[in-house]
């Protein structure tokens, strides 16, 4: 019985370690991008939002055709009607009238064509919305798993600077015990061995909330373990040959249709104050009267033509008109202005990429001439020509020029994303 307990424990911790594996969720770039797409509630508005537009556009479209109506009445009078001179009396005792109507709109002063094309209008700026919406959320989800990728390479770092200081406490350790080192010698690596513990705690504490983060948007549970995948962040796809046009930014786009919304609005303005020509035809029934006895149902068609022609408003008219193209002129201003404003906003962010390429070249020497500077300090101290302090200077130059390498690349990522989205590029 001991011998099977014994056996059964290291089954329940090998189940127990395949299981903590299974719950890890591995992740790329392209599909965190792609599950952030899927659980956008935002996207999700939007595109209904384009819907709606749709449904507008197409309920404009009826303003062009014929409109049919169809009536009925009923009447039971219960006292006859006395003609007077006649001498006879009129029965409406279950009197009843049905009719159909169809009306024909010829001109109404340019009104349906331009509700047409505001409704036009009105689709294109949702679906440039729509696309500002899901430029935003990938903006959002590409900064968080960067960020994550970063503080995670951090733990690795600080993980890895720590195994050196427990290398380099055990090393002084022996060398204290044999006389070679000072008690205060050991007490300062235990010293920067703790500031670095510190360090690693907060760095873990900032990796889960990144994660967090991470999986608020893309749609998955707060507790679940994510392993980036992407995280040889390459600079090999660079383009200097990117401009800094922002005509295909969907801000712009919906500013500039903006501004033909408004010109729409000084045409339909225009047109309340123009003649409407209408046709409209029909087709009357009536029935249950009598006239002294006889029936006297009828059958009525009807074919009618109608204008009306605004004559006098006290200027009205010409006062809506102005205010109409001054809310034009107010939204051409606005339009000039953010355009000057993107223009900068998409050439500084052309420039902080290109830094942001030049930081990794200088972090990379960096780390290179740190990891030279820690080895040769590290022999130097073997063989007693360097001191305990001396090591841990070149430790610490190693922990910063590592910890640059990664922000610069991170940086970089980040940097890149936001010169996409400035030139309206982010796919």
């Amino acid at each position: 019985m001991l011998r099977k307990t014994i056996l059964m424990i290291p089954a329940i911790f090998l189940w127990l370690g395949i299981n903590a594996v299974q719950a890890q969720t591995r992740l790329s770039i392209e599909d965190c991008r792609r599950m952030a797409l899927e659980n956008s509630d935002d996207i999700k508005i939007s595109s209904r939002k384009v819907g709606k537009a749709v449904s507008d556009r197409q309920a404009a479209k009826t303003a062009y055709f014929p409109k049919i109506s169809g009536s009925a009445t009923y009447a039971y009078i219960f006292e006859n009607i006395d003609m007077g001179m006649v001498g006879m009396e009129m029965s409406m005792k279950g009197m009843y009238m049905a009719g159909i109507t169809l009306q024909q709109p010829v001109y109404a002063g340019g009104k349906i064509v331009n509700a047409n094309k505001m409704a036009k209008t009105g689709v294109a700026i949702s679906e440039e919305n729509k696309r500002l919406t899901r430029i935003n959320t990938l903006v959002e989800v590409e900064q968080t798993y960067w960020m994550y990728v970063s503080v995670a390479e951090k733990v690795k770092l600080l993980t890895q600077y720590t195994q050196l200081l427990d290398s380099l406490h055990q090393q002084v350790s022996s060398f204290f015990e044999l006389k070679m080192a000072t008690a205060q010698d050991l007490h300062k690596v235990r010293t920067r061995r703790s500031n670095v513990t510190y360090e690693l705690q907060r760095a873990e504490s900032g990796r889960e909330l990144t994660r967090m983060s991470l999986c608020h948007l893309i749609g998955l549970e707060l507790d679940a373990q994510i392993i980036a995948t992407d995280t040889l962040i390459l600079t090999q796809n660079y383009n200097n040959q990117l401009s800094h046009d922002i005509v295909n930014r969907p801000e712009y786009r919906i500013q500039e249709m903006q501004v033909e919304l408004k010109d729409l609005e000084i045409k339909n303005t225009r047109a309340d104050f123009f003649p409407t020509v209408g046709i409209s035809a029909g087709y009357q029934y009536m029935g249950g009267m009598k006239l002294a006895g006889s029936s006297l149902d009828m059958k009525i068609p009807m074919v009618m033509a109608s204008i009306s022609i605004p004559i006098f408003n006290f200027g009205e008219g010409r006062k809506k008109i102005r205010s109409a193209r001054l809310a034009h002129e107010i939204s051409t201003v606005e339009l000039n202005k953010n355009r000057s404003l993107m223009d900068i906003e998409a050439q500084q962010s052309k420039s902080a990429y290109e830094s942001a390429l030049l930081l990794i070249r200088t972090a990379e020497h960096g780390l290179e001439e740190s990891e030279h500077n820690l080895s040769q300090t590290q022999n130097n101290y073997e063989m007693g020509m360097a001191t305990i302090l001396d090591v841990m200077e070149a430790q610490t130059q190693w922990q910063e020029a590592y910890s640059n390498n990664i922000e610069a690349r991170t940086n970089y990522k980040i940097r890149e994303i936001e010169y996409l989205r400035a030139i309206g590029q982010l796919e």
